[in-house]
């Protein structure tokens, strides 16, 4: 094999960076870590191409949550919004944001607002600075009465629109699609929405993640529990064609729950869809009269289990002995297909921020900690939790939540916590092997649409090219002589990967318009 020094130069420093274990980035804040911001719980982030953060912080009660922009070094970035901070108030009582995503440039989130008496979904557009977007909705806001709560967003591939999931009711799950605009697309569903209902007393949805695979189905995960006579809570998988319609080829109609093993109380947290359009779910279970553990469950395109992972398609993972507990907040499916689990980790006064990194066969990823766990707490502030988790381009890790000092049961003020750390995975890092000493040069990185890209060093063919969203969706793309263009694509970051006898190489382009 004559690979080149110039290989080994390349390729070594891409290596190390992949094998940097988790750490907190003392050049956050100093220590990695920040307190701020009393009677606030940090719920939510994101993180952006210029290493700053938007973050919302919702009220520890009644109260609006507000947006703020954090610098690199954890600073407040007082040119957002009015003095730093964007208020999001919709009904007079609470405002609440429970998801936020960044895209061309804006902030998307959505939530539900109450006056005390009723509670009803938003969602809403600001510009990066802060403002409300006028062009979307009302004056950047639409809210729906009819609706209970709007949980998880996402935009949907190649049309600028949005798809939400959240609850119609206690016990009816909803999913709607908006236009760019701001307003419900009637088109989607029936009438804009598309809903599934128990329709039995004492039993109820809770949806907490809606998420898009590799045929553009949409899915959703959560958890169905019932209240009355015998009490059990399962994670259930909901799948929707693109177009609204139930999916009725998953698991025959559409939905399907899921048991870890006989009496334990299940919930999915997070779905992602792997490499072969299989989904993986991570979750919170709860072991009747034991504790809380990190659950991970693997489950067919057809709905099935994957009895192939951990032999039932499930694996528990009890990060802190058979007494204390841990509870699984949040996830993201890493580029490599590990699993970053994060929450919480402790009981009694004591209790840590906690991530868990495994591989996609469920075993702890060592060279991210040892045991493929991570966790901390914030000084004197002895019980943590973290529910908002974002990856940066540079393969930082944020987490956010509460903190505050607990003393023989009785706790003090709470303050919402932010930490970062090193040790997550670059989502477009590039990595070259070759045999001979030049590689191909990919200009401009930086495009607009309909604008040709050139691959220049030597030729290739249109077979070994393949180009991928951050999803990991394929997307399809002209080729002319050593040149490509992307079709029916949409502003952001897009990964052109060149695969041939000779070459391996991936590169990261944006489309700005």
């Amino acid at each position: 094999m004559k690979y080149s020094i110039l290989y080994i130069c390349i390729l070594l420093p891409q290596l190390l960076l992949a094998q940097i274990p988790c750490a907190l980035d003392n050049s956050f804040s100093g220590d990695g870590k920040l307190v701020s911001d009393g009677s606030r719980l940090l719920e939510n982030i994101v993180a952006l191409p210029n290493g700053k953060s938007i973050v919302a912080y919702n009220a520890f009660g009644n109260g609006h949550v507000y947006l703020r922009r954090l610098n690199n070094d954890g600073s407040v970035d007082n040119t957002f919004g009015t003095g730093g901070k964007t208020t999001i108030q919709v009904a007079s009582l609470s405002t609440d944001v429970k998801d936020m995503i960044f895209y061309n440039n804006q902030i998307y989130c959505c939530g539900s607002t109450s006056t005390g008496s009723d509670t009803y979904p938003f969602f809403a557009r600001f510009s990066i600075d802060g403002q409300p977007d006028n062009t979307f909705a009302n004056n950047g806001i639409n809210t729906n009465p009819q609706h209970y709560t709007y949980n998880s967003m996402i935009m949907e591939p190649g049309t600028g629109k949005i798809l939400i999931g959240g609850m119609k009711d206690f016990d009816e799950i909803v999913v709607i699609r908006v236009h760019s605009s701001g307003y419900i697309d009637g088109n989607f569903g029936n009438l804009g929405e598309t809903t599934f209902k128990t329709g039995i007393a004492g039993e109820y949805y809770d949806t907490r993640h809606l998420n898009i695979d590799k045929n553009n189905k949409i899915i959703l995960t959560g958890k169905y529990h019932v209240t009355q006579g015998v009490t059990f809570s399962k994670t259930f998988i909901a799948r929707l064609n693109a177009d609204g319609s139930k999916d009725n080829s998953f698991d025959n109609d559409a939905i399907a729950y899921y048991n870890s093993a006989a009496g334990n109380y299940d919930e999915g947290r997070r779905i992602f869809a792997n490499a072969a359009n299989d989904y993986v779910v991570c979750g919170a279970t709860w072991k009747v009269n034991l504790d809380y553990d990190y659950a991970m469950m693997k489950v067919k395109n057809n709905g099935v289990l994957d009895n192939s992972f951990d032999m039932d398609g499930w694996k528990l993972f009890n990060v802190g002995g058979s007494s204390p507990e841990e509870y699984l907040l949040n996830g993201m499916m890493m580029p490599n297909e590990n699993i970053l689990m994060t929450g919480n980790q402790g009981s009694g006064d004591t209790v840590y921020f906690c991530m868990l990194m495994v591989k996609p066969d469920g075993t702890p990823d060592h060279n991210f900690a040892p045991n493929g766990i991570f966790k901390h707490i914030f000084g004197v502030n002895n019980n943590n939790s973290s529910s908002a988790l974002a990856l940066s381009d540079d393969g930082k890790i944020y987490l956010g939540g509460y903190t505050r000092t607990c003393a023989n049961g009785t706790c003090g003020p709470l303050s919402s916590g932010i930490a970062r750390y090193t040790g997550g995975q670059i989502p477009n890092s590039i990595r070259i092997s070759y045999e001979s000493p030049k590689g191909l040069t990919v200009f401009p990185t930086a495009f607009s649409k309909n604008q040709w890209i050139h691959l220049e060093g030597r030729a290739v063919d249109a077979a070994s090219i393949q180009l991928f969203d951050l999803q990991g969706r394929l997307v399809s793309f002209d080729f002319d002589s050593n040149r490509i263009k992307l079709n029916n694509t949409v502003p952001g970051y897009y990964i052109i990967n060149i695969h041939d006898n000779h070459l391996q190489q991936t590169t990261k382009v944006i489309q700005y318009e």
